[in-house]
């Protein structure tokens, strides 16, 4: 097989770490128009919730922000941007 699985590793890996990041500022965007707050005072708990740094009893899920971002915002692009 040779050096393939080693290059495949890399580049792969690399669109997948830009994915990701790319992914988790449009989520912080959605969070903070969702909960009316500056995407700065979000914190999220790594369990699936965005919740305001002062006031933590106001958050949202993941889930949450994903169908906010689909249905009400409008902002499912991310997809069709990176396939292409």
């Amino acid at each position: 097989m040779g050096t393939f699985a080693s290059l495949l590793t890399h580049r792969a890996g690399n669109a997948i770490i830009m994915a990701a990041k790319e992914s988790a500022t449009i989520m912080l965007e959605v969070a903070s128009e969702e909960l009316e707050v500056n995407a700065t005072d979000l914190e999220t708990d790594g369990r699936g919730k965005h919740s305001r740094v002062e006031r933590p009893s106001r958050s949202i899920s993941v889930m949450g922000v994903a169908l906010a971002a689909h249905f009400k915002q409008g902002k499912n692009n991310f997809r069709s941007r990176h396939l292409h």
